[in-house]
């Protein structure tokens, strides 16, 4: 039986503590895994292939292979790596199991595209994704609920 797993989804310049806290809470409640997925808000310059491999790498278990493919940094000279490890510290921390990936696509693209492969309990949509107005999209395509919140 696969593990029970909750897809997070947040912009990688928001303020993470705002939703991760929420949707920690949420797989500690449901005993299940988290998956992040970080969106960036003015597209992305990272290859499809890249993000691919990283996901196989991560899902294989091999997380070193997995962060070579995480550029250093973002088109806004953000230190994409040390969000990963605050993200990764803070949920082991919890002792909640987190795989993390960067979207080279839009909001509802990149939940659709994950959806199609993997089965999730629900999707949590971080404070700024809440607010982007998709849900009405995701809620179309989302076979388990979609959890949204606000500030």
């Amino acid at each position: 039986m696969a593990e029970k797993e909750i897809l997070y989804v947040t912009y990688k310049d928001e303020k993470t503590e705002e939703g991760l806290s929420y949707a920690i809470y949420l797989a500690g409640q449901i005993s299940a895994g988290l998956r992040i997925v970080l969106l960036n808000r003015n597209g992305s310059d990272e290859k499809i292939g890249d993000v691919m491999a990283a996901v196989h790498s991560a899902d294989a278990g091999d997380i070193a292979a997995s962060e070579s493919f995480v550029p250093d940094r973002d088109e806004d000279g953000n230190k994409t790596a040390s969000i990963y490890t605050y993200l990764m510290d803070k949920c082991e921390e919890e002792g909640v199991k987190v795989n993390i990936h960067t979207a080279p696509s839009g909001t509802v693209k990149a939940v659709k595209d994950y959806l199609k492969f993997r089965k999730v309990e629900m999707v949590v949509l971080s404070p700024s994704v809440s607010k982007s107005g998709i849900i009405k999209s995701l809620a179309k395509i989302s076979p388990t609920p979609v959890v949204t919140m606000a500030r």
